[in-house]
């Protein structure tokens, strides 16, 4: 995953689950705040972190299940917390 903003850019952990998670979440927040100190503000965020995996349900190693969850749902909430405080200094308001 990487979160990139006119060249500014932060590579997420590629780690299995629970290796490197912590680190991840750090990075994602280290990120927020590099746009807010680039660029003066944060207007928006778009979440789109995902990855695919073909297997049928029965298939599905637990441990592959739980990264492609933490991914999608955590790096998700992780990105919302690191910019929603920025946004509402800035005078932004939920909607």
């Amino acid at each position: 995953m990487q979160i990139k903003a006119a060249g500014i850019g932060a590579e997420a952990s590629r780690q299995p689950a629970c290796h490197g998670r912590h680190d991840a979440v750090d990075r994602v927040r280290e990120a927020g705040g590099a746009v807010h100190q680039h660029y003066g503000r944060v207007d928006g965020l778009v979440n789109h972190a995902g990855r695919r995996y073909a297997a049928s349900v029965e298939e599905i190693e637990p441990a592959v299940l739980d990264e492609i969850f933490h991914l999608s749902v955590l790096g998700s909430i992780v990105a919302m917390q690191a910019v929603i405080p920025l946004m509402r200094a800035q005078g932004a308001e939920a909607s």
